[in-house]
């Protein structure tokens, strides 16, 4: 998996040019699958990332009775078509209430939605205040990328799913979004919060590029035993950020398999993200080799997510003599070797 990181001035062309706004492009994303959400009983938009402002192509009749958009008993399910998401799920909240970050990390996820080689992103999840049966209740919406097949020529479009968690309703509704939509390319594993996937799955950065914090990726790939005993993989360098010179991205081997993260879902969410990975050894950083033993996983999702770990710094220089021995730069290949 190769390191992809792109600066912020690079980023404006990596991304899908959009049409010229207009309600028609809405009705018709609205006809062509907008439309199936409205009988769910779940809450849950629908947003179009392909038209200016990523705007409700779709609602379900459960967002409606939650919602103090109507009066009761009061619905027409093209009513919120072309509004802004946070528009509508703030509606009737006082400023006071509402988070800066919040909305700027929904309005980066709904921007990076448009990347032109996206193969799959993290799931968002904000916390948000929202107008319920007369009163304010903190809440938490789910963004989810979903692909379908195109309508106007062959490739794929890129939308966004809105999942409302109220009222006990989970988040994940995969095999519900499949019975809708059999042609869907959904990605149900969660990659470690802010993740992109790009390129055929091969190349990974940050959601947001301008900072200088990584994301983790395992890959499927078997690594073998080489003929001295040691196990050895590369990546790539597609690009870095300017600020991001004195350190290097860590690279390593964990006991963790992708499929237990799949299962366990140890990436959803703000969890520490080196904490998901067990047993583990890499290193990189600057000058830094780390070794994680005794490890035990937690039994429930919102549990601490590893007890009893010991961490060990396997370079015993203190902080202000750690230096990366190079600056890694575009085309460079990075490898890890473990014995």
């Amino acid at each position: 998996i190769s390191n992809g990181m792109a600066r912020p001035d690079e980023l404006e062309r990596l991304l899908l040019k959009l049409p010229e706004s207009s309600q028609e492009l809405v009705q018709e994303s609205y006809s062509q699958i907008g439309h199936e959400l409205s009988h769910w009983d779940v809450p849950a938009l629908l947003l179009d990332v392909f038209l200016p402002g990523a705007p409700v192509v779709g609602a379900s009749q459960g967002f409606h009775q939650r919602s103090e958009h109507f009066p009761a008993g009061f619905w027409r399910p093209r009513s919120l078509l072309g509004q802004s998401v946070l528009q509508v799920l703030l509606k009737g909240v006082d400023e006071c209430h509402i988070s800066r970050s919040m909305c700027q990390d929904v309005e980066n996820f709904l921007r990076m939605a448009r990347l032109r080689q996206l193969c799959s992103m993290a799931d968002c999840v904000v916390s948000h205040p929202f107008h319920f049966k007369g009163e304010v209740r903190q809440i938490k919406s789910c963004f989810r990328l979903l692909k379908v097949k195109q309508w106007h020529d062959e490739g794929e479009h890129n939308l966004v799913l809105c999942l409302l968690d109220m009222d006990g309703c989970k988040l994940r509704l995969s095999s519900q979004i499949s019975e809708q939509w059999p042609n869907a390319v959904l990605f149900p594993v969660p990659l470690s919060n802010k993740c992109i996937m790009l390129k055929c799955m091969s190349s990974a950065m940050r959601r947001e590029a301008h900072l200088p914090r990584g994301c983790v990726c395992l890959s499927h790939r078997e690594i073998h035993e080489q003929q001295d005993g040691s196990y050895f993989f590369s990546i790539s360098v597609d690009g870095t950020l300017n600020s991001w010179t004195s350190r290097l991205p860590f690279l390593g081997f964990t006991c963790t398999s992708p499929d237990e993260i799949q299962t366990k879902r140890y990436f959803f969410g703000d969890l520490p993200h080196s904490y998901c990975l067990g047993d583990s050894v890499h290193i990189g950083g600057a000058a830094e080799a780390w070794l994680r033993t005794g490890a035990s996983r937690a039994a429930k999702l919102r549990e601490a997510v590893e007890t009893g770990a010991e961490r060990q710094l396997l370079v015993p220089l203190p902080d202000h003599r750690r230096v990366a021995p190079f600056v890694p730069r575009p085309g460079d290949v990075l490898g890890c070797r473990y014995r």
